[in-house]
């Protein structure tokens, strides 16, 4: 099972962000090339919107390695950055306050500098997987909704075929490859999920989905506690490759 191999942090600490953001400089910027890394000396990749959002990254237990990121954007509806590059069909969206939306945003993995036991193939479905509990977990907590999300097709078909609902909304863009925003029910979009995907729904129905990093990680923590173990400073901290 997934948890017996990682963990879903959010990183509430500077120390946990600075982990976050390395992780997208090396997606981002040195292997996909979306950004410029001449732009981010400091080798974290940030933007305006990460102050108002919440940070996520994922561990393993058996390499200590840092190996996904996702944050998640939490403003009104208008003010989402899905909106500046994909058209959506106003018309086709529910009814929602402005405090009950957010968008998806900035999901990165590498690969680890070892091969994992866990199994490299289903590696990267498993994190989206992960996120998606911790996500909708956090957004049942703070009263969010519906997920603004775009990515290409294939991906959502992934998604549904899990038992994760989401419905486009809009036509495809070419932003970074062709994608299509979606929209997720937050509190409905899982209804088949036992059905089609057991294996997921048992690992959505596990719990907690996410650890806080100021109350499991502390740079200089000398604890035997597992989620706090081989834990070092930030700029000695151990980054997997990109991918």
């Amino acid at each position: 099972m997934f948890d017996n191999h990682f963990e879903v942090v959010l990183a509430d600490t500077e120390w946990a962000k600075n982990i976050h953001y390395n992780l997208r400089y090396r997606v981002y910027c040195l292997e996909r090339g979306y950004e410029d890394p001449q732009a981010y000396p400091d080798l974290r990749e940030r933007d305006r919107y990460d102050d108002i959002s919440t940070h996520f990254v994922i561990r393993s237990f058996e390499s200590h390695e840092w190996l996904a990121a996702l944050r998640l954007i939490t403003v009104p509806f208008d003010s989402l950055p899905i909106n500046r590059v994909s058209e959506i069909y106003n018309h086709q969206l529910p009814e929602f306050s402005k405090g009950e939306v957010a968008e998806l945003s900035r999901l990165c993995a590498v690969t680890p500098k070892e091969k994992l036991t866990f199994g490299s193939a289903s590696t990267t479905s498993w994190i989206s997987m992960a996120f998606m509990r911790a996500a909708r977990s956090y957004a049942l907590e703070h009263n969010i909704r519906y997920f603004f999300v775009l990515i290409a097709d294939s991906l959502a078909r992934i998604l549904n075929r899990a038992g994760i609902e989401f419905t486009p909304v809009g036509p495809i863009s070419n932003y970074r490859g062709k994608r299509r925003p979606y929209i997720h029910d937050v509190q409905l979009g899982y209804r088949y999920m036992a059905v089609k995907t057991p294996e997921i729904h048992k690992m959505f129905c596990h719990a907690p989905a996410y650890r806080l990093a100021s109350e499991s990680y502390s740079p200089t923590s000398k604890s035997n506690n597992r989620a706090a173990v081989r834990q070092r400073s930030y700029d000695n901290v151990l980054f997997s490759r990109s991918i």
